[in-house]
């Protein structure tokens, strides 16, 4: 049998209805909320984009001693190029869409973590 989770619920509202089954949420206390939260506050300070061939992704990552910075940021630039991949491979096609994927900011948060800000453009 499971057991609760307590989780912080994000709702959307679309012509000034919530979309209950469009709500996602994040379990408190874990990186995954705390991503949310800081993915939040950059949106407010300007980062995003509108267009359709490139967006701003963010990732979080813990450091440890076996991992660099460097190597965090090659992991996650490696990660997010094989992802866009498989989301949006065509299994008529023998050719994936070019992706360019560049750190456009590092910052350093608490315990051990770092945010990656990462601009991922499709050609």
């Amino acid at each position: 049998m499971g057991y609760s989770v307590p989780v912080t619920k994000v709702q959307m509202v679309y012509d000034n209805k919530v979309a209950g089954r469009l709500s996602p949420s994040y379990p408190d206390g874990t990186p995954d909320e705390r991503a949310v939260i800081l993915a939040l506050d950059l949106v407010k300070k300007g980062y995003g984009t509108s267009s359709k061939k490139s967006k701003v992704v963010l990732v979080l990552k813990e450091l440890s001693p076996d991992k660099t910075q460097d190597n965090l940021v090659e992991q996650a630039e490696d990660e997010l190029f094989n992802m866009h991949l498989e989301i949006n491979q065509n299994t008529d096609s023998s050719i994936s869409s070019v992706v360019d994927v560049n750190l456009d900011k590092k910052l350093e948060l608490e315990g051990n973590v770092i945010a990656l800000i990462f601009n991922v453009d499709i050609a």
